[in-house]
């Protein structure tokens, strides 16, 4: 396998990660269908990922419709969709990178072990009366912290309740304890801090089909990936 491809194969991988992460809310109540567009920052990046650093997305475009969602990352490289069909029950990390399409599926259980895994514990949400003005919403601040694997985790957000919203179950510790859309906020994530920006919110039809995995992408487990890539 080339250096490049495995290089690739390591984004893609801290890529589904950060996918999971990103998919931390439901659809606004007010909003049935329509897209949301992030802005990402990636700040004090490890030596290993400054190298990758030009592979790395810098936005993120949301589609919503009911339950479901996409997400659409375009790196240097190509492009790391994350699907989410709630009715099937099915959640989906697409790489569409150097001419090779890869799909990694996931169910709610493959999901839930994963944050059994992190052995997340000590989850506190703390609110403050620090107000901002996002994308054309006024936003409140809370902070959230909490241990993963023995280590203390600080997450800052800012969300707004004019977008009414459920908490995910894939989310990040605490999302679900917030009630509101999260607007903004900064995690660290493997070593790698980040910040997520929304900078508009539009609605408009989203057609089912962006719900579905598209053919030609060949299918894969998150085990069969690491192994490609030698870890």
């Amino acid at each position: 396998m080339s250096i490049n491809m495995k290089k690739s194969i390591y984004v893609f991988l801290f890529l589904s990660a950060l996918s999971t992460v990103l998919f931390s809310f439901k659809h606004a109540a007010k909003i049935t269908e329509g897209v949301v567009v992030f802005d990402i920052a990636f700040l004090d990046l490890t030596p290993e990922m400054k190298q990758a650093e030009a592979m790395l997305p810098k936005t993120l475009t949301m589609y919503f419709k009911g339950q479901n969602m996409r997400g659409e990352m375009p790196t240097a490289m190509g492009t790391t969709t994350t699907i989410s069909n709630e009715k099937k029950k099915e959640f989906y990390v697409l790489m569409d990178m150097m001419g090779q399409k890869t799909a990694i599926k996931q169910t709610e259980t493959d999901l839930k072990k994963q944050q059994q895994e992190q052995d997340v514990k000590d989850i506190k949400v703390t609110y403050s009366a620090e107000t901002k003005t996002i994308a054309g919403y006024l936003c409140k601040k809370a902070v959230i912290t909490f241990t993963m694997k023995s280590e203390k985790e600080t997450v800052e957000c800012f969300y707004t309740d004019e977008l009414p919203i459920v908490g995910n179950k894939n989310s990040t510790p605490g999302f679900d304890q917030i009630k509101g859309f999260m607007m903004e906020y900064s995690i660290n994530m493997s070593g790698v801090k980040m910040k997520m920006t929304a900078r508009s919110v539009r609605a408009e039809k989203v057609d089912d089909s962006k719900f579905t995995l598209p053919e030609g992408y060949t299918v894969k487990t998150m085990e069969e990936l690491k192994k490609m890539s030698g870890e």
